[in-house]
């Protein structure tokens, strides 16, 4: 049986780094994404569409084992455009998932989420929101978001978060600038 993981943003930096890190013998990659990815392999289905596009995105997660939501602005950009591509995308993704049955959704968060925090090592898990920027906000809204759809419907959610994605590493080097877990991170445990 193959496994079916669709991800959104794919034609992005950090959609790059995981489409290599994903692929895998049994598994096709969904690539979402407004612009074409480079180099789509045997193992990888193209979709071109908004993460705003209930329609589209709902087809695009028919049949996916997974969601692996990357999809939207990956810096600071206008109130209007946060609030329509990353907090109203970010909807999307999950109600898409939730209506075409995907079991498990990873949501890339982001230090921005709690950028306004003193730096500490190691950052907390429980560390409460404290956004650095509207880019921030829509991180927030994406981790409360993720906490909704798992506790009202009982979808897996996996929210991770990293350093901004252009200044994103192929390795993590220390605990602002890699990967952490955000205040989500216990959502991922099936009740």
């Amino acid at each position: 049986m193959t496994e079916r993981v669709l991800v959104t943003g794919a034609a992005g930096r950090i959609g790059g780094y995981l489409r290599q890190r994903l692929a895998r013998p049994g598994r096709t990659l969904r690539l979402l994404d407004i612009a074409t990815p480079e180099d789509v392999g045997a193992d990888e289905e193209v979709v071109t569409a908004s993460v705003t596009d209930l329609d589209a995105l709902v087809a695009a997660s028919a049949g996916a084992d997974a969601v692996v939501h990357l999809g939207g602005h990956s810096g600071e950009e206008a109130w209007d455009h946060i609030l329509a591509t990353n907090i109203h995308g970010t909807y999307v993704v999950f109600e898409a998932a939730r209506r075409a049955g995907v079991p498990r959704v990873v949501f890339a968060s982001s230090n921005h989420a709690a950028g306004f925090h003193p730096a500490v090592d190691p950052v907390p898990d429980d560390l409460p929101p404290r956004p650095d920027t509207y880019y921030g906000v829509s991180k927030v809204a994406g981790e409360a978001l993720g906490s909704l759809y798992h506790d009202r419907y009982g979808l897996d959610v996996v929210c991770c978060g990293s350093g901004r994605a252009g200044s994103a590493p192929r390795t993590p080097e220390g605990c602002r600038r890699g990967s952490r877990p955000t205040t989500a991170a216990g959502w991922s445990r099936r009740r």
